[in-house]
């Protein structure tokens, strides 16, 4: 954040803004590919340690 206030100081405040955003815009999208990734994996169901234990 320290760059990018500095970058504003040097730039007048609004050359930097439309570069915010399309990092933003970026990021969000990153967010969105790999829910919609992570939904499409089937999750791998485990055994269930206690059925396959033998009590005697």
């Amino acid at each position: 954040m320290l760059a990018i206030g500095l970058l504003e100081g040097t730039n007048g405040g609004s050359d930097i803004t439309w570069l915010l955003w399309v990092a933003l815009g970026f990021f969000a999208l990153m967010v969105v590919v790999g829910w919609l990734a992570s939904r499409k994996q089937k999750p791998e169901v485990e055994p269930d340690s206690e059925k396959h234990e033998h009590h005697g």
